[in-house]
């Protein structure tokens, strides 16, 4: 069935890992790493830096380099190719050599340059670089490349700025596992890393259960909001005080609210017990009422 798609459909692999890239088109496998650089630019300079693609599949080939702006939608998916104010630098990149060719088992340092103009605004500015191997495989062309996101900051009048907005879970919660949302707002030019710290502690005796834990880090781009979940787990039967501490560019902000974890099964056996003891008073008042009708009558 692959085999018959493949023979219909063009197929675009695209892929961009943290650390390391790998696309790969039947017996065609080729890396990138990293796969995340970081840049710090001045107006007017030239850099140059290096990247490495590997052929780790058992066919040789030549794959051409080129860049593509980068930046993330509204739903913080990575999109390629649509320009803004902060995609500019993707112009700016060049190859010495824009193509090369490998055996397998074969890596290569490629080297690229950043050429920043002189009236480049100070900020952040994205791109991906991509290597991308063309085949022809009868009828049908295949493209397959990788990408390393270049994360780029520009030294002059940048604005780091933002704020996180938490949002309150409710009070009742029944479950071992709380689920926390929180929305990290960049108000200025240069993304920033956030990542969010969670202290829980017995409201009552104000014991810390476990250690402080942290989120993974997160980068919000400039201009943009990011929603962030994560949960705490395993917490037993009680009263807990939660702190949420995230950080923004200057500033933590922070947020404390008491939880109830109570599953629905005891609450539940509360109310049958609540139930059976108010039964047993009113029978046992019943009975009562009797005793004293009865003395009565024989008084």
């Amino acid at each position: 069935m692959r085999r018959v798609c493949c023979g219909l459909l063009v197929v675009l692999v695209v892929g961009v890992l943290l650390v390391q890239a790998v696309g790969a088109v039947g017996v065609v496998r080729i890396y990138i790493e990293p796969g995340t650089m970081r840049l710090s630019l001045h107006p007017g300079e030239e850099q140059k830096s290096t990247f490495t693609v590997r052929n780790r599949g058992e066919e040789a080939y030549t794959f051409r380099l080129y860049a593509e702006p980068f930046f993330v939608n509204e739903e913080y998916e990575n999109v390629f190719g649509d320009e803004n104010t902060f995609t500019e630098i993707w112009r700016w990149v060049s190859f010495p050599q824009e193509s090369y060719y490998l055996e397998p088992g074969e890596e290569v340092d490629v080297l690229y340059e950043v050429s920043v103009p002189e009236d480049a605004g100070g900020g952040g500015q994205y791109c991906a670089i991509f290597a991308e191997v063309e085949e022809r495989r009868g009828r049908v062309g295949v493209a397959n490349r990788v990408g390393t996101l270049v994360y780029a900051s520009v030294k002059g009048r940048a604005i780091r700025a933002g704020r996180t907005e938490f949002e309150q879970v409710g009070f009742w919660q029944m479950g071992s596992t709380v689920t926390f949302h929180e929305t990290a707002v960049n108000e200025g030019s240069v993304d920033y890393n956030t990542e969010t710290e969670i202290t829980v502690r017995r409201w009552l005796t104000g014991k810390e259960v476990g250690d402080a834990t942290k989120t993974a880090a997160k980068v919000v781009m400039p201009g943009t909001s990011r929603g962030i979940e994560y949960a705490i787990s395993d917490l037993g039967v009680g009263l807990y005080s939660v702190r949420r501490e995230a950080a923004a560019p200057g500033e933590v902000f922070w947020t404390e609210q008491v939880i109830l974890v109570l599953p629905p099964i005891y609450v539940v056996l509360f109310l049958v017990a609540v139930l059976a003891f108010g039964a047993f008073m009113l029978r046992r008042s019943l009975r009562r009422r009797r005793v004293v009708k009865g003395m009565k009558k024989i008084g």
